[in-house]
């Protein structure tokens, strides 16, 4: 029988069968009933990565082609890992202008590309810098978070960051008759944006990475091969699993490949009930 307090005003009170049998339970049997994510601290949510991290992560994964250096990433690849393109526009953004990423201009053909700056720190630690002009470089870029900068800045900050070194141990702004300008340039680290002289004399210049045009080269590669291909087909179209069965003659990894060529526009993928397939998109 269940047993009613009632209280001064004359109310029907709580069930004290009920109160008993809570505090028989005790808190032990309480924790048991919560949800994983209710004791989840504040600092461990943020530990989780967003979509837009986690598809770099993805696809730094997959363009891992080439062991000896860090992989350069399409800005336009993010679009079809992680489909809301206005999120990933604004996650990127912030994450350049907070330096998790540094961002480059392709030469080629003005793609914008990134890498991640722990990456992109690496590359310029194992160049083969004076170790002045390295550091001195290094200080530079912390600095800037822009794809270029002017060659009168630049000239400027470079000598201030390397005479703060040490007096003693300054790099000279011409060596040899070749200025710091020059020497970044010969590194890879640096290009003249377009082709408006190169020099002090250049108007401004563009961060680049070694190696960068072999990685354009072997993404374009690798996009022909996968059309030649597909082209050879009479329906024009073939599923991804049996197109990776096919030897292809490529240097980057194939899942890279067919993300190129549905960036580009050269191949659509659509969703059959075999699996993905991969069509080649005609003209005319």
């Amino acid at each position: 029988m269940k047993h009613y307090s009632q209280d001064a005003h004359g109310d029907a009170g709580v069930d004290v069968g009920r109160q008993a049998k809570k505090a028989r339970r005790g808190p032990k049997d309480d924790a048991k009933n919560e949800e994983p994510w209710d004791n989840l601290s504040e600092e461990a949510a943020t530990d989780v990565p967003s979509d837009v991290e986690a598809g770099l992560s993805y696809l730094r994964d997959v363009s891992q082609y080439d062991t000896n250096d860090p992989p350069v990433l399409v800005w336009e690849h993010i679009y079809k890992v992680v489909l809301n393109k206005s999120e990933c526009d604004a996650a990127l953004e912030t994450m350049r202008r907070s330096k998790h990423i540094r961002t480059f201009r392709s030469p080629v053909d003005e793609r914008r590309l990134l890498m991640r700056w722990d990456d992109y720190l690496a590359v310029i630690a194992a160049s083969r810098l004076n170790p002045k002009l390295k550091g001195a470089f290094t200080r530079f870029v912390d600095t800037v978070t822009a794809t270029m900068v002017k060659g009168q800045m630049l000239v400027s900050q470079l000598s201030t960051f390397t005479q703060k070194t040490s007096v003693a141990g300054a790099v000279p702004a011409r060596t040899g008759g070749e200025t710091l300008i020059d020497t970044l340039c010969r590194a890879g680290l640096l290009r003249p944006h377009l082709d408006r002289g190169y020099g002090d004399n250049a108007a401004s210049y563009c961060f680049t990475v070694p190696h960068l045009g072999e990685m354009l080269h072997a993404l374009s590669h690798g996009k022909a091969a996968i059309c030649r291909c597909i082209r050879r087909l009479r329906r024009k179209e073939v599923l991804i699993r049996d197109l990776k069965k096919k030897k292809l003659s490529m240097t980057l990894p194939f899942e890279l490949a067919v993300l190129e060529c549905e960036v580009s526009g050269a191949c659509t993928i659509v969703q059959t009930p075999s699996g993905k397939m991969i069509r080649l998109v005609t003209t005319g």
